[in-house]
């Protein structure tokens, strides 16, 4: 009977070596040609955690997502769009398209476990 350990062996053995790398970067060779290839980085200098809290605190703020109130039942609806805005106008028909196309198969679904139900009841109970 063959043990777990064998095959785990079996497979160790089989597995392939080590990719050949480049001894500067460490990297495959594709990899390095590519990064030496490319020009070198200008020196960038560094914000710190206080400096982006400082400028995000210059910005004024942005604007409400609303700025109309918006009734009971537009605020519950829009939880479920993504950003809280409504589609662009371009993509609302397609929306409704697969929103309609998703509810008919729902049904069919629901009405087909129905009718399978309904089926395994006329069977006649086993002797």
């Amino acid at each position: 009977m063959t043990r777990a350990a064998d095959i785990i062996q079996a497979l160790i053995a089989r597995s392939p070596g080590r990719p050949l790398v480049e001894r500067r970067t460490g990297l495959p060779y594709g990899w390095a040609l590519w990064l030496r290839a490319q020009p070198p980085a200008s020196p960038r200098p560094h914000a710190g955690p206080d400096d982006v809290a400082r400028l995000l605190a210059q910005r004024p703020p942005g604007p409400p997502p609303h700025a109309e109130e918006m009734t009971p039942w537009a605020a519950f609806v829009s939880l479920w769009r993504q950003g809280w805005h409504r589609p662009p106008r371009d993509e609302r028909p397609l929306r409704w398209g697969s929103g309609a196309g998703s509810l008919v198969l729902h049904v069919l679904f629901v009405i087909a476990l129905a009718w399978i139900a309904w089926l395994q009841s006329l069977m006649p109970p086993p002797p």
